[in-house]
């Protein structure tokens, strides 16, 4: 199959003028006007495979391993790009300022339920005032559990 040095650059992820260092070197083999995509792919994988994976003298970083280290970072920011656009991921200040909405409204709450309990409470004996705690905590609870509740207006 004979197809252009674009397509050539495309099917090996390299560079136009990296496919014409290719045809000079003998790797890319050039027919009909194109070059030869199977003999230019097969003879590319053998060169890579040739290649001496050992590390470089004298501490010189290995140019693949570089450009892997770069596009593997990449690759993880325009994954962290497409989860933000598709709203994935959350935003922690959000997340921190309806925390401290929501202790405020729970202790508004607390604070309020104990300024009534003294008059709640009066007269009533140790068994009636039990029952009464036990009911407005439940009520109060029972609050807090439904986000539809009065509650919950206020702290979104």
């Amino acid at each position: 199959m004979i197809i252009s040095k674009s397509q050539t650059a495309n099917m090996l992820g390299l560079s136009r003028q990296r496919i014409s260092q290719l045809i000079t070197e003998g790797i890319a083999i050039e027919a009909d006007g194109g070059i030869n995509a199977v003999l230019t792919a097969r003879n590319y994988v053998k060169r890579l495979q040739q290649k001496d994976p050992r590390p470089l003298p004298g501490g010189v970083p290995c140019l693949d391993e570089s450009k892997a280290r770069k596009e593997a970072a990449l690759c993880e920011i325009e994954e962290i790009k497409l989860a933000s656009l598709r709203m994935e991921l959350i935003d922690m200040d959000s997340i921190r300022n309806r925390q401290v909405r929501i202790t405020n409204a729970i202790t508004k709450a607390m604070v309020q339920e104990r300024d009534q309990l003294p008059d709640l409470l009066a007269g009533l004996s140790a068994n009636q005032i039990a029952t009464v705690l036990d009911e407005r905590a439940h009520d109060m609870l029972e609050r807090l559990a439904d986000p539809r509740s009065e509650f919950w207006h206020d702290v979104t």
